[in-house]
């Protein structure tokens, strides 16, 4: 709940402490009470020193158990140990072959993230192998194509097959957006009557999908409103959730559209100086990739991506 952030509040991060810390105390010797409070130290603290600390306790009171490495070759991901991260995922899947789970996280997205992209998909396609409905890996192959070789094609099958299902396509958003059909993209926002575009890590309003489509027709007024209304939604998410780095990068890709040139600097800075961005070494990645597309923008207000933001969005979803 906190590291997804629903509810990224301080009350739900010491229920997190309290039940961990209870775990511990009624069995001190169990290998689930460790991983308990490494979750807490990595997941709510961003501590992964002391997070590693406690899976290495539950690792040597349960050697053979493939939660117990899963849990590290996520942590050593997060401190920048790709050898570590590896070599645990391997552990993992030795104890563990049949767990999809493994194969997509700890092995596909470790994998892209070091940019081998080709171990990445034959790690997602061993995932879909043994989960065949696991839609979030096939979507991982069209992203990591379309990171790896610039093409759409295999992004754009995946999800013509999962609209054949009846699924839900609030997602091609952003492929709309790559393939630059602005018209297209129009009519699915006003279908699917969303407010947000919500997909991990990002958080946008999508008001701001509008206003790079209308930017895209030429419409510099329908554009601006837009952007305008975008900004509105932005600003009061961010009394609630003033911290969270996700309000921040859409509240500069706003401003960058609006061309207010010193502002969307400040919230590129502000990304910067996150816990994530210094602690984290994997969402380090993101984050780069974020302040990177902000401050292009306000350079090229009226393009949507340009090259190193479609790539960028392939490495991130």
């Amino acid at each position: 709940m906190y590291w997804f952030r629903y509810d990224p509040s301080a009350a739900r991060a010491e229920r997190a402490r309290q039940e961990a810390e209870t775990a511990l105390r009624l069995a001190p010797s169990l290998p689930a009470a460790h991983l308990a409070m490494g979750a807490y130290y990595g997941g709510v603290r961003g501590d992964y020193r002391r997070a590693l600390a406690e899976c290495n306790i539950a690792a040597r009171a349960a050697p053979n158990d493939a939660r117990v490495q899963a849990a590290l070759a996520t942590i050593h991901r997060h401190l920048g140990d790709w050898d570590g991260a590896l070599a645990a995922f391997g552990r993992a899947a030795r104890l563990d072959p049949r767990n999809a789970g493994l194969f997509f996280d700890q092995g596909g997205l470790t994998l892209r993230l070091l940019r081998r992209y080709g171990d990445a998909i034959a790690a997602y396609r061993r995932a879909l192998a043994l989960a065949p409905d696991l839609l979030a890996a096939r979507l991982a192959i069209g992203w990591a194509y379309a990171a790896w070789t610039g093409q759409l094609d295999t992004l754009r099958a995946v999800w013509a097959g999962m609209d054949a299902q009846g699924r839900v396509r609030a997602g091609d958003l952003n492929l709309l957006l790559l393939e630059r059909k602005p018209d297209s993209l129009l009519a699915l926002l006003a279908a699917a009557h969303l407010a947000w575009y919500e997909d991990q890590p990002f958080y946008r309003p999508t008001a701001l999908y509008a206003a790079w489509a209308h930017a895209l027709r030429g419409d510099t007024a329908a554009a601006r409103a837009s952007f305008q209304s975008a900004l509105g939604l932005l600003d009061s998410l961010l009394r609630v959730l003033p911290d969270d780095w996700r309000v921040h990068a859409a509240r500069g890709l706003v401003l960058a559209g609006l061309e207010r040139r010193a502002d969307p600097r400040r919230e590129a800075a502000l990304l910067a100086q996150t816990r994530l961005y210094r602690r984290d070494t994997s969402f380090a990645q993101v984050l780069t990739v974020v302040r990177t597309e902000v401050l292009a923008r306000l350079h090229a207000a009226a393009a949507p991506f340009t090259a190193i933001s479609q790539r960028a969005v392939g490495l991130i979803l």
